[in-house]
C-alpha cells in the first residue's frame, strides 16, 4: 500500500512553499509522525511529518524546488522494506602526533682564565631539546573568494516588504511652535510654593497635561 504525502496548508493566503530539506531519502525507513521534510513559506518554516510508517518509495521534488499547497511531493510504501541503511559508523580519525624533535647539543665554553691562575675547566656539553614546530594540515583560506547563496523564500518576502514600506511610508517630521512665555512666568511665580507644599519641582508636564485635557 502506498501513501501520498502532500503539501499541507501552512497559512492563510499561502499557496506555494519551498522544500528546504529532505530528512529522509528514497529507500530509507520512516516512522509515522516523524519529520520527513522541512518546508518554508513566505511566513514561516514548518516540518512535514510522515502520515504512515514504511519506506520512502519516491521523492517527487528536490531540495530547493517549489511546490503548490496540496501537491504530492513524496510517496511512502507501507509494506516496503528499506534498501538504504540509515546507520553509518564513522571511522575514527587518526590523531597525528608530531614526531619527536631531535636533540641539539650546545657546547658552552668557560671564559679564559687570567694569568697565573688555575687551569680553566673543561667545556661542558649540554643537551637541549629543540622546540617542535607545529604544521597545520588544513589549507589556509586566502579570503578572496565569494560565494553567492540564494535567499530563502522567507527572507525574500521580508526584503520585499521592507522595500515596499520604505517606498510607501510617509517619511516626514512635523514641528509645532508654541508661545510658552505665560507658562514660564506662572511656573516662576508658583514654583517655590509648589516645592514647599509637595516636595517636588513644578515642571512643564503639568501644563501639557492640562492643555491636553482642555483640548
Amino acid at each position: 500500500m502506498t501513501v501520498e504525502i502532500k503539501v499541507p496548508a501552512v497559512g492563510e493566503s499561502v499557496s506555494e512553499v519551498t522544500i528546504e530539506q529532505w530528512l529522509k531519502q528514497e529507500g530509507e525507513a520512516i516512522e509515522r509522525d516523524k519529520t520527513l521534510a522541512v518546508l518554508e513559506s513566505e511566513k514561516a518554516t514548518v516540518e512535514l511529518p510522515a502520515e504512515a510508517s514504511g519506506t520512502v518509495k519516491k521523492l517527487l521534488k528536490k531540495a530547493g524546488e517549489s511546490a503548490q499547497v496540496g501537491e504530492v511531493i513524496a510517496i511512502i510504501d507501507t509494506e516496503g522494506k528499506p534498501t538504504v541503511s540509515t546507520t553509518t559508523t564513522a571511522a575514527p580519525k587518526a590523531e597525528s602526533k608530531p614526531a619527536p624533535a631531535p636533540e641539539t647539543k650546545v657546547e658552552v665554553k668557560a671564559p679564559a682564565a687570567p694569568a697565573k691562575s688555575e687551569p680553566a675547566p673543561a667545556p661542558v656539553s649540554v643537551s637541549q631539546p629543540s622546540i617542535p614546530t607545529r604544521v597545520s594540515a588544513e589549507p589556509v583560506d586566502a579570503g578572496g573568494e565569494e560565494e553567492i547563496v540564494p535567499m530563502t523564500r522567507l527572507r525574500r518576502t521580508l526584503a520585499r516588504r521592507l522595500v515596499e514600506a520604505q517606498q510607501t511610508a510617509a517619511m516626514l517630521t512635523t514641528f509645532n511652535e508654541v508661545d510658552m512665555s505665560a507658562v514660564m512666568a506662572l511656573r516662576k511665580e508658583h514654583g517655590e510654593a509648589f516645592l514647599a507644599r509637595h516636595g517636588v519641582k513644578l515642571g512643564f508636564m503639568s501644563f501639557f497635561a492640562k492643555a491636553a485635557v482642555d483640548a
